[in-house]
């Protein structure tokens, strides 16, 4: 019994590959170059354990599913035929329940995370099954098995921050382009039994051109990385290690072009797992070796990242990330529509024409909000909240439906700043239309930005970049002594691209645009930014407003207000109010800046 006993031990350790532990390196590498980097380079032991652990067993259990997928082809290859299932060492019930226990344990980790990352993971268990059955669809089961390594990448980004953000989106085309080499290097040795069964396999696909297929995805690998670095400011040992890295591959695609044995295939497919440490490692000290501290975290269903330098004597990066996260939650708790029982949301359930008390800080928002649609003659309206659920971009359930003219004629009835008044002192806010629903979402953000400056001022921290969602405010100076820089981007649905840079210091800036953000109702698109006054989306072609002001919650507000009145009328009121602003225009010639002359001076003219 004994001897039955270990000799099923061994079967399921082989079956779960537990004696070459190479594939999981490869699946965990890209999920700590993701988990680091969103941290800032100081993850917490709870994530690292989740991801460490996650990558061994979702790597076992992708070992079990294409065993037991590939039990018949498995026994025509000599490389796989000893394998516990062709080889009878286990029943396929047996490795089935191996399986359960696996994903009954990634189940548990996943159960840890947010919901964005449990969708993630979802996903993740969806690709893995898929993975075993690409090589009888496809010509280059590769690419697959690069998505569902990928994924991992995707996931802890969400985890640490809530959302996706483009530095994650490089991280994972990098993991499918370098999954696509290495996984091609390992299909050489298998190729002449490919060929035989009948399986897709990129090494057949690409044939004696296979060299110049792994140099195309190796170079898209370190390209995909080098942006990251450059977007995350990460320090040179990165980059030395990117150099380093590159050299190897480039050594291994001569290797390749000259010709592998099965033996040499294999050897340089494992020393894929030391390239993907390098990586790690260079990531790390990039990004601990100076006095830069980032925190980062989910907040106002989006993300914030708060970068600084240095950490002052007394004060303890997990302090500060604490009292950041306190002060988010509490302006949350306040302002959120998505919050049943915030105080925003008691004061818009509240239908009553009387005086009703509030904390000053919704007070100040409020008050923010009401100068700001003085500015913009409307065009800025926090009373808007009802529109924005008919047209279904609020916490109301979605709607496909494009709401007619009656609907919002109704809605408008309960829509107007004029219809909000305040009291100073005490705080008090009264509506004369008892149905008025305030939205603070173009102007909270902005607030909350504002507010962790503050915080950053008052314990002596003079070098700062708070970013929430977006919206920014900078201090001081970079690590390097240089002016933070912002990039305001072209405003392109679904490329990130450069449109210039703009020096900022002591100083917030904030970005509308209708590129992105919008909805597709009977084939039409409508933008998410609505007219106060028309009660619909706005129709004209200014793209996106960039606003610099002293105030996050100010500049914030804006380029809101900005964006309802278009190219024409919001540069005249930008320049009346004195606001330095920048618009982008579409013409049929492409694209026109225009700026206020109070923000030439922040454009670099040379």
């Amino acid at each position: 019994m004994a001897v039955s006993l270990t000799s099923k031990m061994q079967a399921i350790a082989d079956l779960i590959r537990l004696q070459n532990q190479s594939g999981t390196v490869l699946l965990m590498m890209p999920c700590l170059w993701s988990l680091v980097l969103a941290s800032g380079g100081q993850p917490t032991f709870l994530m690292l354990a989740i991801f460490v652990i996650g990558a061994f067993v979702m790597r076992s259990a992708g070992c079990v599913i294409n065993d037991l997928v590939d039990q018949d082809i498995d026994r025509e290859v000599e490389r796989t035929r000893h394998r516990p299932l062709p080889s009878g060492r286990l029943s396929r019930t047996e490795a089935g329940l191996v399986l359960l226990v696996l994903l009954a344990v990634a189940a548990l980790l996943l159960a840890m995370l947010n919901v964005v990352t449990l969708l993630l993971g979802l996903g993740a268990v969806v690709l893995v099954v898929l993975y075993p059955f690409a090589k009888r669809i496809i010509a280059m089961p590769q690419a697959v098995l690069g998505i569902a390594f990928g994924w991992g990448v995707l996931m802890a980004w969400a985890a640490v921050r809530g959302t996706l953000e483009l530095p994650a989106i490089l991280i994972f085309f990098a993991t499918v382009f370098w999954a696509i080499g290495y996984d091609t290097i390992y299909a050489i040795q298998d190729q002449e039994d490919d060929r035989r069964i009948g399986v897709g396999s990129s090494a057949l696909l690409f044939g004696r051109f296979t060299w110049l297929a792994i140099a195309l995805v190796f170079s898209g690998m370190i390209a995909c990385l080098a942006s990251v670095g450059f977007i995350g400011q990460v320090g040179n040992w990165y980059t030395v290690a990117l150099v380093l890295v590159s050299f190897v591959m480039a050594v291994q695609v001569a290797m390749i072009r000259r010709g592998l044995n099965r033996r040499e295939a294999f050897d340089m497919f494992r020393s894929h797992a030391g390239i993907g440490v390098a990586i790690l490692i260079g990531l790390v000290i990039g990004l601990i070796g100076d006095s830069t501290v980032r925190v980062t975290g989910p907040t106002m269903g989006t993300s914030y990242a708060v970068t600084l330098h240095p950490l002052p004597e007394g004060i303890e990066r997990d302090a500060l990330q604490t009292e950041i996260d306190r002060i988010l939650v509490r302006i949350n708790n306040r302002m959120s529509t998505y919050q049943e029982h915030s105080e925003l949301s008691r004061f818009n359930q509240n239908q009553t024409i009387e005086w009703v008390d509030v904390s000053a800080e919704l007070f100040t928002v409020v008050d923010a909000a009401v100068h700001v649609s003085r500015m913009t003659h409307g065009a800025f309206d926090a009373t808007v909240g009802w529109l924005v659920n008919l047209w279904g971009f609020g916490p109301s359930i979605p709607t496909t439906i494009v709401p007619s003219d009656t609907a919002i004629s109704e809605v408008m009835r309960a829509t107007g700043y004029e219809h909000l008044h305040l009291n100073p002192s005490p705080p008090a806010l009264r509506k004369d239309v008892p149905e008025l629903y305030v939205d603070l979402s173009g102007i909270a953000k902005g607030y909350a930005v504002d507010h962790i400056a503050e915080y950053l001022d008052s314990v002596g921290i003079e070098n700062y970049l708070v970013e929430i969602g977006g919206e920014l405010r900078a201090n001081g100076k970079r690590q390097n002594g240089m002016t933070w820089e912002v990039v305001i981007e072209r405003p392109t649905p679904l490329v990130r691209e450069k449109h210039r840079a703009i020096k900022l210091r002591n100083r917030a800036i904030a970005t509308s645009g209708n590129y992105r953000n919008y909805i597709e109702r009977d084939g039409k698109r409508f933008s998410h930014i609505l007219n106060p006054n028309t009660g619909k989306p706005i129709t004209h072609n200014l793209a996106s407003v960039t606003v610099i002001r002293s105030s996050s919650m100010e500049a914030d507000a804006l380029a809101t207000g900005l964006m309802v009145l278009g190219p024409d009328a919001g540069y005249d009121v930008a320049v009346k109010e004195d606001v330095a602003a920048l618009f982008l225009v579409k013409h049929e010639d492409g694209l026109h800046e225009i700026v206020t002359p109070a923000l030439d001076r922040y454009l670099d003219r040379k």
